[in-house]
This record gives C-alpha cells, sequence and structure tokens, in this order.
C-alpha cells in the first residue's frame, strides 16, 4: 500500500468510528430527570394519601365520641345550627332543663313564621318570649357562625353549648372557634335516626355521608391558605356531593 493509499485509509477510518454525541447525554439527562420525577410524584402521592386516610379515620373516630349523649354542664347560652327536626327540639330542651339562659336557633329559613317552629317543636310561648332568638340570615356554616359570634358578641356570652349533628360537629366547632378564640364551646351532638355511627363503615349511605363531611371540613381547614375565588370553587364542588 503506497504512502497516498494508507494516508486516505486512516481518514476513512477515522471519519467513520462513532463518537459519542450531545443528544445522547441530553437524553440522558431528561431519561434521570424524569425518572427522578415519577418517583417523587409516587411518594407525594403516597404520603399525601396517608396523611388523607389517617385524617378521615381520626375524622370518623371523632364523630363517633361525639354520638355518645352526654348532658352538657350549664352554659351561659346555647346555639343550634339548623339542618336537622332533631337538633332544634334537643336544643329547646337544653334550655327547659336550664343549660343555658338563652338561645339562638341560627339558619332558620326565610319563609318560617314563629308561629309554625312553636307548633313544629312543641315550644313554651314564654320560652320565645324571653329566651328564644331566631337568625334568619345564615344559609350554610360558615355564616352560622358568623350569626353567632355577632349574637354572643352583643350578649357578652362567655360560654357556648353548641348543637348539631354529630357529623357536622366538627366543621361547625373549627367556624365558631375561628371566629370566637376566646369563648368556650361545649359541643352536644344529635344523631340522625339514619346515620350509623359505629358501623359506618359497613353502611354506604353513612360512609358516603362521611365522605363528603370530611372533605368540607379539610377545605375548611385550608380556607385561610387560598384565595376567596379558588375556596368558591371549592365550595360548590363540594356542595354537589
Amino acid at each position: 500500500m503506497t504512502t497516498l493509499d494508507q494516508s486516505a485509509h486512516k481518514l476513512i477510518d477515522t471519519t467513520s468510528s462513532p463518537q459519542p454525541t450531545k443528544h445522547r447525554s441530553l437524553f440522558s439527562a431528561i431519561g434521570g430527570i424524569f425518572k427522578f420525577a415519577i418517583i417523587t410524584l409516587t411518594l407525594i402521592t403516597i404520603v399525601t394519601g396517608g396523611f388523607l386516610i389517617g385524617g378521615f379515620l381520626k375524622f370518623a373516630d371523632a364523630v363517633s365520641s361525639y354520638s355518645i349523649a352526654k348532658s352538657p354542664p350549664k352554659s351561659a347560652a346555647i346555639v343550634v345550627f339548623t339542618g336537622g327536626i332533631s337538633r332544634i327540639s334537643e336544643a329547646v330542651k337544653l334550655l327547659e332543663s336550664g343549660r343555658g339562659t338563652r338561645l339562638l336557633i341560627s339558619g332558620v329559613h326565610s319563609k318560617t313564621s314563629i308561629n309554625t317552629l312553636k307548633s313544629k317543636f312543641h315550644i313554651d310561648q314564654r320560652l320565645l318570649d324571653c329566651c328564644i332568638d331566631i337568625d334568619k340570615m345564615a344559609s350554610d356554616t360558615i355564616s352560622n357562625a358568623a350569626e353567632t359570634k355577632k349574637w354572643t358578641t352583643s350578649h357578652n356570652f362567655e360560654s357556648l353549648i353548641l348543637v348539631t349533628s354529630n357529623y357536622h360537629m366538627p366543621r361547625s366547632m373549627l367556624e365558631t372557634k375561628r371566629l370566637l378564640p376566646n369563648t368556650i364551646l361545649i359541643p352536644h351532638a344529635v344523631v340522625a335516626a339514619d346515620f350509623n355511627s359505629t358501623n359506618w363503615h359497613k353502611d354506604r349511605g353513612s360512609l358516603r355521608l362521611l365522605l363528603s363531611e370530611y372533605s368540607k371540613y379539610v377545605a375548611t381547614q385550608i380556607r385561610p391558605l387560598v384565595s376567596k375565588n379558588t375556596m368558591n370553587t371549592i365550595r360548590s364542588s363540594l356542595t354537589s356531593l
């Protein structure tokens, strides 16, 4: 082979030999980042899921503990958040037994008259005249708490017995305590006849109710951290559950 042929052969070998490319390095880097992202998202999902499940079980346990009917200690006043016939009846019984000096029925429908309340819940006229106030402004738990704050502040009450359904109690306590941090709140839960508070996991209706209420409870907890528009969107979604 001549010198010219050898030189040409070396040139061919050099140009045809495989060379590392920048593309291969870039693809490798992207692949590494993608794997890291997948692992991170998986871990976040597991941790978040565990947190939510653990929180739900704790929530369900709290609801079950509220199901144990106990006579509350005497308080300055009583407030009931409407939403069930038994709630108002129980609140009136507490007032009649002297557990509080005054009662606020919060969330009464605007078209419901005093006479309707009197006949439906067998309320003594003397109690209506002296010791029962009716709130027709509240339309949800948030406004229940807001109207309760106005009423409590105007009467200078230092303690309240809060009456509502057991599954609704955690959220009601959270909303009210947020507005009345220095007021002593005493929960007094009412258990609906169709709610299985002990074996809720075996009853589809009770389980669905707990899940719905828990999602609203979580939304209530995070509300101070998110914008008003975002929170309204969340509330609209939860209302449809």
